[in-house]
């Protein structure tokens, strides 16, 4: 079953709402209309669990306050464990990127983020919710 890009819902997790509404702005110019933006992993936490209609996809800081990028992420996956997960990122060192990646993340978006990069990386992934 494939979805088109206007059946999406996309997840933007992040504290800092400059970098939220550059996100959700590429979205929108991609196509996505249904997207929602939280601040925090406990308040998407919230958003996921009761949800009957599940996101298509999540993109999500690692470093925020209340649960962290990487708490969401465990949690999330015991959850929905196929839905396509992007982590942003400073970090550099390869063990978070491991540990993310164990949990669950299959992407990573490098802050600062670059518009055209954040572009070709965000259409990948909405590529891969459609076709799921």
């Amino acid at each position: 079953m494939s979805n088109t890009k206007n059946e999406l819902r996309a997840l933007v997790v992040d504290d800092d709402s400059q970098i939220a509404r550059l996100i959700a702005a590429t979205l929108s110019q991609l196509g996505i209309s249904d997207i929602t933006i939280v601040n925090d992993g406990a308040q998407a936490l919230a958003r996921v669990e009761p949800v009957q209609q599940p996101f298509s996809f999540v993109v999500c800081d690692w470093m925020m306050p209340n649960m962290d990028g990487l708490g969401f992420l465990e949690r999330f996956r015991n959850i929905h464990p196929d839905t396509p997960f992007v982590m942003l990122t400073a970090k550099t060192d390869a063990s978070a990127f491991n540990k993310a990646k164990r949990l669950g993340a299959n992407y990573f978006l490098m802050k600062p983020l670059a518009p055209d990069d954040l572009k070709m990386r965000l259409k990948a992934v909405i590529d891969v919710a459609c076709a799921s």
